[in-house]
């Protein structure tokens, strides 16, 4: 992009832009497959089940948050490459010496630090007795486990 004129920014912009556009590809495709896929195979475990799992009932919001995650973490992944991408100069990238310089020694750290949050996280969930829920849909109404009187 800086051989043919363009400035850092535009190569930022380029770089996140390729980000955006492939994570919400992404994010599509993997909503529509996911919710096809799930209508699929709700009735083949079913088979295998004695418990009836009740209708097939898809919340569209939860899948479009779902989808707009995806899209933010393509976007966020985008970040350092473009700005690493911005900061290339011209010569070095043509003649094939990169100018990165190495990480920082801190970098492991904060990734090990962000890794033991995001596998903490699902323990600190309020807990949800097994048998306290019921679920619902439309007209009918079923225990999510087998009633115990």
């Amino acid at each position: 992009m800086a051989a043919c004129g363009g400035t850092p920014r535009q190569a930022r912009r380029v770089v996140l832009a390729a980000g955006v556009v492939l994570g919400a590809v992404a994010a599509l495709l993997g909503a529509v497959l996911g919710v096809l896929l799930g209508l699929v195979l709700v009735p083949v475990v079913q088979g295998f089940s004695d418990t009836w799992f009740g209708p097939v009932d898809v919340t569209w919001l939860v899948v479009a948050v779902v989808a707009a995650f995806g899209v933010l973490s393509a976007f966020l992944a985008a970040v350092v490459p473009a700005w690493l991408s911005s900061k290339q100069g011209v010569v070095a990238v043509l003649a094939g010496r990169r100018g990165d310089a190495p990480p920082s020694a801190r970098t492991p750290v904060i990734g090990l630090v962000l890794l033991g949050i995001g596998m903490r996280c699902p323990w600190s969930a309020p807990r949800v007795p097994p048998c306290s829920r019921t679920v619902s849909s439309g007209w009918r109404s079923a225990r999510s486990c087998p009633s115990s009187g």
